[in-house]
């Protein structure tokens, strides 16, 4: 079974996936209020899903 950090780096290499990083917090986060101009460029709502686990 995978150790907690070795699914944290999984989860970067996800391109759908966006982990918190403190770095973010302090600098501003670089997609707020721009997510669908910026990253899926289109004007189609956005629907977040939150899940935990499997």
């Amino acid at each position: 079974m995978p150790s907690k950090l070795e699914k944290f780096a999984e989860l970067e290499t996800f391109g759908n996936c966006f982990p918190l990083h403190f770095e973010n917090i302090v600098a501003g986060l670089p997609l707020k209020g721009k997510w669908r101009s910026d990253f899926f460029k289109n004007e189609n709502p956005v629907v977040v899903e939150l899940g935990c686990g499997k």
